[in-house]
């Protein structure tokens, strides 16, 4: 191989890398930066071993999207969901709301990326503590967990949210 064939493969190699490194950088400055979601209380995906929740009465439930600036480059938004209530047990076992399981999952096979529906479960988790002086009475509750929600494809994705009896439906827009 001659001198001028290897400087220029040489000269090709090093303008692919610097094409490459400069995509990943123009691709790095359009990514959003995604807020961490907070929550009061831990949020949980596996269900377990709930021995406290047949006093639990969840009263009302809100959502609110705290992020959902979905483009090209994300398909991310994080809500935000506000669980009221109450909670009762056993004399001298003060229950109290001690994380909430989530569960998510797409109702049908979206059609073209259009009409995406899902089903998500937002479930308070109670836990107990002794406490002598506790006698039973309702406790009231309102925590607020914040937590991902990804869209399911291009175009409007709707999800229906469920805590007992309580409802909420939220849309969210997955633009190119």
């Amino acid at each position: 191989m001659s001198k001028t064939i290897k400087i220029v493969l040489i000269v090709l190699v090093i303008l692919a890398c610097s094409a490459g490194i400069f995509f990943w950088v123009l691709i790095k400055s359009v990514e959003p930066e995604i807020p961490e979601p907070i929550s009061d209380v831990p949020v949980t995906y596996k269900i377990g071993w709930w021995s406290y929740q047949n006093q639990i009465k969840v009263e009302s439930l809100q959502t609110e999207l705290i992020y959902e600036k979905l483009n090209l480059f994300n398909s991310k938004a994080v809500i935000q969901y506000t669980i009221d209530g109450s909670i009762s047990y056993k004399n001298g076992w003060r229950p109290y709301i001690k994380s909430v399981f989530i569960s998510e999952r797409w109702s049908a096979p979206p059609v073209n990326f259009e009409g995406n529906l899902a089903d998500i479960s937002v479930m308070p988790i109670v836990g107990v503590e002794r406490d002598d002086e506790y006698k039973g009475e309702e406790i009231r509750y309102s925590i607020n967990v914040q937590d991902y929600l990804s869209s399911g494809g291009w175009g409007m994705n709707r999800y229906k949210i469920q805590s007992q009896l309580e409802e909420a439906l939220i849309e969210i827009r997955q633009g190119k």
